[in-house]
């Protein structure tokens, strides 16, 4: 099965900005600030607990074309507590800006190479709850942050674009306080449980040879974003491929193959069995990345010294090319003669 794993981040879903609002042909009392007013409503507020001063904000109140955010817990409240003439015209006033740049990648590259890059079967939204740990519910809290009440607004985003997919919201929704998804080595066990329990429609997720494990990890805390590229290449290897982009710059979106994210956290790995001298622990896991003759016979020759077989490390030495570096070792071995 051809899947895609997804994180949504606190920006992931936005109102329109000013800009857009005006050349969708709304008038200014109908901007996506000023509108919000008439979803936001007394009542709404008082039954579901949320802050009265919760209103749309931009990072830049000048720009005309710049969107407007709300918290998303409250966003999706919002929406779910809303009849559905209103929430048709939220959707109307959403804007995805991330989002849209993976799925236009998506379907490009599905044009260009069916085969290589077939689109998902299924999308895995990764979905965050800290209800059990978070009591503090003033509105700078990261528990409005969360983003489990948006699924029906992304569901309805991703099967637009998708009609023919399933999509498979998994919480991440800590237990213990001071373990939240800010804590790296609570995030990653967190995820990892998940993706060991992976499942669509019940079934177990199998990502056969041939077939794409896409993750999109940017979106949510740094530690969710790491654990995520650790615990999908962990599980599905070299079929991963990393889909990533920039908010702002819709040309930078592209894949980014497992094989350079492997390479650099075996590189880090192998530092760590240097710092040992396990050589052969090193071969086993970087050799197939080493492009370097020398380095991989002075690898070998490392193996050798370990197991004290010498006379084999004198001659694995002599297989050098490089010519600085048989010089070091006909010095060395002159001087062995010597004494």
């Amino acid at each position: 099965m051809n899947i895609w794993i997804l994180t949504i981040g606190s920006s992931d879903v936005q109102l329109d900005s000013d800009s857009q609002s005006k050349d969708k042909g709304r008038t200014t009392k109908s901007f996506s600030d000023q509108i919000w007013n008439y979803w936001y409503t007394d009542e709404l507020k008082a039954t579901h607990h949320l802050p009265n001063s919760a209103k749309p904000t931009r990072s830049f109140p000048d720009k005309k074309d710049e969107t407007y955010r709300v918290s998303p817990r409250i966003l999706g409240t919002v929406y779910k507590a809303s009849p559905e003439t209103v929430q048709q015209e939220i959707l109307g006033y959403l804007t995805f800006p991330l989002l849209d740049n993976f799925v236009s990648k998506l379907k490009d590259m599905n044009v260009e190479d069916s085969e290589k890059y077939p689109l998902p079967a299924a999308i895995v939204l990764l979905l965050t709850d800290q209800l059990a740990i978070l009591t503090d519910r003033k509105l700078k809290s990261f528990y409005w942050q969360d983003t489990c009440e948006l699924e029906p607004i992304l569901h309805h985003y991703l099967m637009k674009k998708f009609p023919d997919i399933v999509c498979q919201p998994v919480l991440l929704d800590p237990k213990e306080v001071g373990k939240g998804l800010d804590n790296w080595d609570a995030v990653l066990d967190l995820v990892g449980q998940r993706f060991k329990h992976l499942e669509i429609n019940g079934n177990s997720v199998e990502v056969r040879e041939g077939e794409n494990a896409y993750v999109s990890h940017q979106a949510g805390t740094p530690a969710i974003s790491s654990a995520v590229q650790f615990c999908s290449l962990a599980k599905f290897g070299d079929r991963v491929r990393f889909l990533v982009s920039n908010e702002d710059k819709s040309e930078l979106t592209g894949f980014v193959e497992s094989s350079n994210y492997l390479r650099g956290i075996k590189r880090e790995q192998a530092k760590e069995l240097l710092e040992n001298y396990d050589y052969a622990g090193v071969n086993k896991l970087i050799r197939e990345y080493l492009l370097n003759e020398d380095t991989k016979i002075l690898l070998d020759a490392g193996i050798q010294w370990n197991f004290a077989k010498f006379e084999e490390f004198a001659d694995k030495l002599l297989q050098l090319t490089n010519p600085e570096l048989q010089e070091l070792v006909q010095s060395v071995s002159d001087r062995r003669q010597y004494y």
